[in-house]
């Protein structure tokens, strides 16, 4: 990068650029203080403009794969040398700095804030030299910058100046008479939508201009050419219109965001999006299209579902009608990727994961008693078919295995089916607890299980089968105790007896499911599982005291122990006495986040029966517990816990400070982060 000649640094530039986008984020962690400088150095070489071009051009792919913090060190130098470069009287480099400028913005997020007012006039100066003077481009690429930095430092502090954006916008459009697959639709595309993430429902008043021409996109269809020249004896030439492509995977996108960020603001405009939507869960040529197209379905539900609350409507029909179509559409569309899988082989399952993800949110926004007793019955089906797909998937690797021309060189492909199959089984898991959760009539639950599931499921409840399978089985008996009421007794003995006995497997995502079980069975099976209490008990103490038990690949499986602990000493008092002292010592759970808030939740109910119980009798737990409380409700914190729970705790922290303000005391000197208690 020292050279002499410009061309050998514009090479080198270019090697930087890509060796970011292969080797990120490693790349950056360890070579930073090196790469910086040079971009740098690169972006203020004004003797040559194509230098200058292609630094910020590598700076784009260098920041992509920069972690938050490491681009904080830089911040300073980095927007120092962009501010000169959006200074320059070089058009060309003006328009190289802007998509770098956005970059920067897009993984500096709020630390962008301080240099808001530096960038922000002289960004609108150029959108608005750049609309006189004809650079549509630079126009679009202005139009990105400021909307990505919008998002990235919020509304309260876009909002003046995205009125002005958003008015440059709306004449562009109106005059523009731009056509898909022009480039300046594409960036008009995604600057609406960050648009609306940064201003929330003040972009409600926008949608009626840009709804249309965006339905219209999702419309697209025409994306194959097929050159057909009878007198010809060449061939027929197909081609595929890409920009066509990505601009409706972008329309699809946006409709996604809207529906979330508007929500109830959203509705008017949901009948005509699923019109459009749901030939799009099965287009052909691109999985993404399909794949966002079946995570939009939930997205609108709830649109439907915030309107009727909002207006006190309590009438669950226009839901229900919904979700018949939707529940149709979705089958469907399962069913055709299950052909295009049949024919294409392919180990890429992210469209098929996507449709059952979309099917399963679409059940849980719909809430309970939606689904008919034939949905039910569909979804028992559908599941079987998965499952025994994956089966015959995993076999087939394990012929390919065995075989004498085997190639080591695709054991890697193999391990990534494998990842992805797990994958998939587990978003089956999910289907079925969301569908049990939230089928109505629970004594017909257990028959669906037994016409369809239980044979499948007992079967692949063998050490012999694959991990993911196991767990499948496991999540399945899990959900039939949690939600099937007294149906499931006659079941009750060996599902206990077989999440008792998995808490020992070898895999984690196993013990996992089967700690989980034993605290629902627990919790459901009242005096049924007297007989199992001390085995249970003791099973999940050997899996919370395990040496590695908090290692990262074992940590969720350790957490669902200690929350199953938590749910016996409800179930069963007796057991607080022996199990509150270690059960606080493993509290916060550090890894599935989700699972904590309901361990929050049972330490609540545990406080509510008898305090000292769990505080202690001279308050000799107090300093532990109130150290839990202040981790999980630490904003800087990845915990989520609910406002149920956190009105539990302020109610708590209430009467211990009115009825025992001196033990209160004493226990928060020894509190770390006790300040965090106090947004409650």
């Amino acid at each position: 990068m020292s050279d002499q000649n410009p061309r050998v640094r514009w090479a080198g530039l270019q090697a930087i650029g890509q060796l970011s986008s292969d080797f990120g984020p490693e790349l950056q962690e360890n070579f930073h203080t090196q790469v910086v400088p040079i971009l740098v150095t690169a972006m203020a070489d004004a003797a040559n403009p194509r230098v200058q071009c292609h630094g910020a051009a590598a700076l784009v792919n260098f920041v992509e794969h920069l972690s938050h913090e490491l681009l904080h060190s830089h911040m300073t130098t980095i927007l120092g040398s962009l501010q000169m470069l959006l200074q320059s009287s070089n058009h060309h480099v003006r328009e190289h700095g802007l998509p770098a400028l956005a970059a920067v913005a897009d993984v500096a997020e709020d630390d962008f804030l301080p240099y808001y007012d530096v960038f922000m006039p002289g960004l609108k100066l150029i959108l608005f030299q750049s609309h006189q003077e004809g650079h549509i481009l630079t126009r679009a690429k202005a139009i990105e910058c400021m909307t990505l930095i919008g998002v990235a430092v919020g509304k309260e502090k876009f909002m003046p100046d995205a009125r002005d954006l958003v008015n440059v916008m709306l004449v562009a459009q109106k005059e523009g008479n731009m056509e898909p697959g022009d480039p300046q639709h594409s960036y008009m595309l995604s600057a609406w939508t960050r648009v609306c993430k940064s201003v929330g429902t003040d972009f409600l008043p926008y949608l009626d201009t840009v709804m249309p021409p965006l339905l219209e996109t999702v419309k697209l269809d025409d994306v194959i050419n097929v050159d057909d020249d009878s007198d010809s004896e060449e061939p027929e030439h197909v081609s595929v219109n890409t920009g066509l492509l990505e601009d409706k995977a972008t329309a699809v996108n946006m409709i996604y965001v809207y529906a979330s960020e508007l929500q109830a603001g959203f509705f008017p405009w949901v009948e005509k999006c699923l019109e459009q939507l749901f030939p799009c869960l099965s287009f052909l040529y691109m999985k993404d299209i399909r794949a966002t197209a079946a995570v939009c379905m939930p997205e609108l539900i709830r649109c439907v579902d915030l309107k009727l609350k909002e207006t006190g409507n309590t009438d669950r029909t226009p839901i229900c009608q919904m979700m018949s179509a939707i529940f149709d559409q979705m089958m469907g569309a399962i069913s055709n990727e299950l052909v295009l899988d049949h024919v294409a082989r392919s180990p890429d399952d992210s469209a098929m994961s996507s449709l059952i993800e979309g099917l399963s949110g679409s059940i849980d926004a719909c809430g309970p008693n939606v689904l008919t007793n034939d949905q039910m019955s569909s979804i028992c089906a559908l599941i079987v078919t998965l499952v025994k797909r994956f089966d015959e998937r995993h076999e087939e690797r394990i012929q390919e295995k065995a075989h004498e021309d085997y190639d080591v060189d695709v054991e890697e492909d193999h391990e990534n089916a494998f990842e992805s199959d797990d994958a998939g089984i587990t978003e089956l898991a999910y289907l079925f607890s969301t569908t049990a959760e939230n089928f109505g009539d629970k004594s017909l639950l257990l028959n669906h299980f037994n016409e369809s599931l239980r044979d499948v499921c007992l079967e692949k409840l063998n050490a012999k089968q694959t991990s993911s399978s196991r767990k499948w089985a496991l999540c399945l008996l899990d959900d039939i105790v949690e939600h099937a009421n007294g149906a499931s007794q006659p079941y009750y003995p060996a599902i206990v007896t077989a999440a008792i006995q998995y808490c020992n497997d070898a895999e984690p995502s196993v013990r996992q499911s089967a700690a989980y079980g034993v605290g629902v069975c627990a919790l459901k099976g009242g005096e049924l599982f007297t007989p199992f209490l001390t085995a249970a008990v003791q099973t999940l103490g050997n899996v919370v005291q395990q040496p590695n038990a908090h290692d990262e690949s074992n940590g969720s499986a350790t957490d669902n122990a200690v929350s199953s602990l938590l749910r016996i000493m409800i179930a069963f008092p007796q057991t607080v006495p022996t199990l509150i002292a270690p059960v606080l010592a493993n509290l916060p759970l550090k890894f599935d986040l989700l699972e904590c808030n309901t361990a929050i939740g049972s330490i609540l109910t545990l406080l509510n029966r008898d305090t000292f119980a769990i505080v202690g009798s001279t308050f000799e737990r107090l300093s532990a517990l109130l150290n839990i409380f202040a981790q999980v409700v630490d904003d800087d914190s990845d915990y989520s816990i609910s406002a149920e729970h956190r009105a539990g705790m302020k109610h708590f922290l209430a009467q211990l400070s009115a009825h025992n303000q001196t033990a209160l005391q004493a226990a928060l000197v020894q509190v770390t982060g006790a300040q965090h208690l106090n947004s409650l």
